[in-house]
């Protein structure tokens, strides 16, 4: 598929992992598609394909330089709106101005006073509630909250308007296209279908002090979907770039979507297959059943209620992207093999759910690691058989870390040493004097194991009768073999 090829190569020519673009894209499509399309699965229950998404990842990933890139199509389109916005303010302008300079007797035959000009635009950064309220009522399709630092967007919502939650409750509403209503000494405005969605990173340390177990409660938290991304390998230099046919590509999907357009003033509304259907209703109950089978689950009782209503999301956005670059119309049921993919990435993205929401309210217990101690974490565990006495000898470790691995990426005792003590582990000698290395319990064994977690195995495109996506393999490198990237066929 045209998607993958996009993906792969942003992948490429920024050194990140996969999941960085695939998740921009999926987000950026979304909104760009924003209220004008809607999918229904049943009579009253219909969902849009507005995001909330969250890249938790630590400062020097390269999240900021492949948004941008991807971003570019719909950047281009918001500097030739600027453009003529501001040509037509000045019309409108210079018009008034000369409603104001003819006497007003003779206004009469200048007929109605002008309207002022919309500001059509999908993607707003730094914003007040205020510019935010106007925003939204003059874009009906819907509008996206760019953040590179979601802790600025969280610090700031009621910054202005008083510590009451009020912009919380309003935003919301806007995930589900509900009402925006603004009640202020300076005006009222209401918005009867606010669409809004929202696209920022984090780095992991932030996340305790902009998210509460309130905003898990009133149902804030459990709205957004988070990427906890972590670098697979050394991201070293390529001279990899982002092809001319895969950018072509990307600027149709992205013009396409742009061009839905409304009916009458509402949106339309795509309908599923039947076989699509009794597989969203097989996966939907195992969500539903989750925390009536496992006592961990309950903590994310309210991710996995929300989960199943995005997974809706996620399945018409891949149907409109599949749409246009097969030449289909969008409006044409959802099949199961569009449904299937979005299943796994809906399973995909519980797992970081989990994941994030585990570094949330660890209370400091669980952390994310630095690239090098994770790779000590990863040893550690795989070496737990080779613990004796409560020692893990430094030898065993560098051997494990540099298996398979070219001389020049060889590590030496003396770091991982230095990394152990990183993890919080004091140094030991085996009682027989043979060998010296950090102290571990089995208590620290299980610590790290939660820390480090159950890695999200990147989704691969299932093998479906009507699935037109090639199932190419990925090559994984030896995990203390540095590589520009793991690459991995993903859902798009």
């Amino acid at each position: 598929m045209e998607c993958q090829q996009i993906i792969d190569e942003h992948a490429l020519a920024f050194s990140v992992p996969v999941d960085i673009p695939s998740i921009v894209l999926l987000s950026l499509a979304g909104a760009c598609i924003g209220r004008k399309r809607g999918v229904t699965i049943k009579q009253g229950y219909s969902e849009y394909p507005n995001l909330f998404i969250v890249v938790v990842a630590r400062s020097g990933t390269g999240k900021s330089p492949v948004t941008r890139a991807i971003q570019t199509p719909i950047l281009k389109y918001e500097a030739d709106w600027y453009r003529k916005y501001q040509e037509e303010l000045k019309e409108y302008e210079e018009s008034l101005e000369v409603r104001k300079s003819t006497p007003k007797k003779e206004r009469a035959h200048l007929g109605a006073p002008p309207e002022p000009p919309v500001y059509k635009q999908i993607l707003i950064d730094d914003s007040t509630t205020e510019a935010l309220t106007n925003a939204l009522s003059q874009n009906p399709r819907g509008i996206m909250w760019n953040r590179d630092e979601l802790s600025g967007l969280i610090y700031d919502l009621d910054k202005y308007t008083g510590k009451d939650g009020g912009t919380k409750a309003r935003i919301m509403s806007a995930y589900d296209c509900g009402p925006w209503k603004v009640n202020r000494l300076s005006g009222n405005n209401y918005i009867p279908h606010a669409c809004l969605s929202i696209f920022g990173t984090i780095q992991d340390g932030a996340l305790t002090s902009i998210f509460s177990s309130k905003d898990a409660a009133t149902g804030f938290l459990p709205r957004f979907n988070f990427i906890r991304v972590e670098q697979d390998a050394p991201p070293l230099w390529s001279d990899a770039i982002v092809s001319e046919n895969s950018k072509s590509v990307l600027t149709r999907i992205i013009s396409t979507l742009l061009n839905y357009e409304f009916k009458n003033g509402e949106p339309l509304f795509v309908g599923v297959q039947k076989e699509a259907k009794d597989l969203f209703v097989d996966w939907y109950n195992r969500q539903a059943m989750e925390p009536w089978k496992d006592c961990e689950s309950a903590t994310y009782e309210a991710v996995l209620a929300k989960l199943k209503g995005q997974c809706l999301r996620f399945c018409l956005i891949l149907h409109c992207i599949e749409a246009v670059c097969s030449g289909r119309s969008e409006q044409d049921p959802i099949g199961y093999g569009t449904m299937a993919k979005a299943v796994k990435l809906g399973d995909y993205l519980k797992d970081h759910q989990k994941s994030v929401w585990q570094l949330c309210f660890s209370n400091g217990e669980v952390k994310q690691l630095k690239p090098f101690e994770k790779r000590i974490a990863e040893a550690i565990v795989n070496l737990e058989h080779e613990i004796k006495s409560g020692i893990l000898p430094t030898r065993v470790i560098t051997e494990y870390l540099n298996r398979g691995a070219a001389e020049q990426y060889h590590v030496r005792p003396e770091a991982v040493g230095k990394g152990c003590k990183g993890l919080g582990l004091t140094a030991g000698h085996l009682p027989d004097k043979s060998g010296r290395g950090p102290r571990i319990t089995p208590e620290f064994v299980e610590k790290i194991k939660r820390t480090l977690g159950n890695r999200p195995n990147r989704p691969t495109c299932p093998n479906t009768g009507n699935n037109t996506t090639n199932n190419r393999p990925g090559t994984v490198p030896e995990p203390s073999e540095p590589s520009g990237i793991v690459k991995d066929e993903v859902i798009l």
